[in-house]
């Protein structure tokens, strides 16, 4: 299947690619591209790393008394609302670019930063 600059598949081309078989032996499916392997596990890796974090710091504000529930509820809820406007923006951008792969480390740069941030800080402690 080709691609085009726009990242959606050429109309004849899919047309052309729907009955036939492929390497598996089983009708209409393709090799997923190593690419996109690639981005999953970084992408699993990156929600194994953060999401406990998440849960526990939660925990933590609440525990401790420092927030109630709702004002902490009200807090994640900026964040989730910022989190989907920041993936609008980067699909946009990704769509727009001639380069849409270049997107991936722009946005990945301030999380490794600060995971080195993080990691020179306990060094230091």
């Amino acid at each position: 299947m080709d691609i085009t600059p726009r990242g959606t598949p050429k109309a004849s081309t899919r047309a052309a690619t729907a009955g036939t078989e492929t390497s598996t032996g089983k009708p209409g499916r393709s090799r997923i591209a190593p690419t996109v392997v690639d981005l999953g596990n970084v992408s699993l890796l990156s929600d194994i790393r953060s999401e406990p974090l998440a849960v526990i710091l939660s925990l933590y504000i609440t525990v401790t008394g420092e927030l109630d529930m709702l004002a902490l509820g009200g807090i994640e809820g900026i964040d989730q609302g910022l989190i989907a406007v920041v993936r609008i923006a980067k699909g946009r951008s990704a769509d727009r670019s001639d380069r849409p792969k270049w997107v991936l480390p722009i946005g990945c740069a301030p999380s490794a930063s600060a995971v080195v941030c993080i990691a020179a800080d306990r060094g230091a402690a």
